[in-house]
């Protein structure tokens, strides 16, 4: 069962990678969204802890998606080719 924490808002909480890494190193599963400024939105579910890294890390569990004109998203999931799930570095 998905327990729903809080959802941070950047307008609200800060956009610093700083803020992002605090705000997030209590889950083990994340949704990031974002909204660019073009009005796309896009992001990804993110099944491991985010770090702070030079490297690629994560499982093949994590999802991309995204939503262009229309309320459902087109999911992308890991076809099995790679191991580039997650990356993070402190910049």
């Amino acid at each position: 069962m998905c327990e729903w924490k809080r959802v941070y808002k950047m307008d609200e909480d800060g956009c610093s990678l700083i803020t992002f890494f605090k705000n997030v190193k209590d889950y083990d599963n994340t949704i990031l969204v974002i909204k660019d400024e073009m009005g796309w939105v896009f992001g990804a579910y993110c099944t491991d802890s985010w770090k702070q890294t030079y490297s690629f890390y994560g499982e093949g569990d994590n999802m991309l998606f995204s939503f262009e004109d229309t309320d459902e998203p087109t999911v992308y999931y890991w076809t099995g080719a790679g191991d580039q799930h997650m990356y993070a570095t402190p910049n």
